[in-house]
């Protein structure tokens, strides 16, 4: 039955997409696949109200769903994307600057040096873009920090890795005027 139903809203969403049940309908597609647990197919679906971005209240929420579930289920890569379609969709909702934020966050989780550098840039467009948004700012200024600190400690034991057993230690301390600069601008 389950199976039956899907169908049907699959149909009026293809053969009534200029209707005012489409939107509806897709909506409730992305509710139906994450109620069975079908996370992919959830996020697929709830990525297809882009299309009724114009018509439909629920399409930035369902966005925001997407993005959600493509995190939780590991794919940091699909939940940046639905954020930057957010964004580009509904760049005045409310939970635009919460979104803003969140891909710095998913760029951090995703760990390496490339992504980890677009995060210290996506928190610093983050504060420019939104300097009245005080709590997240910090929080980006200091997670910027840490990144730089997290480079010169990663180089610090590449470094230390190659010393003889009992040699002292070799401090890094490539990045730590830039990683200071960020803890002075978020307590400071």
């Amino acid at each position: 039955k389950m199976v039956e139903l899907d169908t049907r809203r699959n149909d009026i969403v293809k053969n009534f997409s200029g209707s005012e049940v489409a939107p509806e309908a897709q909506f409730q597609i992305g509710i139906l696949y994450e109620s069975q647990t079908r996370f992919t197919e959830s996020a697929d679906a709830f990525m297809q109200m882009e299309k009724f971005a114009k018509k439909s209240k629920d399409a930035p929420t369902a966005i925001a769903n997407a993005s959600s579930i493509r995190e939780t289920t590991g794919d940091n890569p699909g939940a940046i994307a639905a954020l930057e379609n957010f964004l580009k969709l509904f760049p005045t909702d409310e939970r635009a600057p919460t979104a803003m934020f969140q891909i710095g966050v998913l760029l951090e989780k995703m760990g390496d040096d490339k992504s980890l550098k677009k995060a210290i840039t996506q928190y610093d467009a983050f504060a420019a873009k939104h300097p009245t948004q005080y709590a997240l700012k910090v929080q980006g200024w200091s997670r910027a920090g840490d990144i730089l600190r997290g480079f010169d400690l990663k180089d610090q034991d590449a470094k230390n890795a190659k010393l003889a057993k009992d040699a002292p230690m070799k401090k890094v301390y490539t990045n730590r005027k830039k990683a200071s600069d960020y803890y002075i601008k978020a307590w400071g």
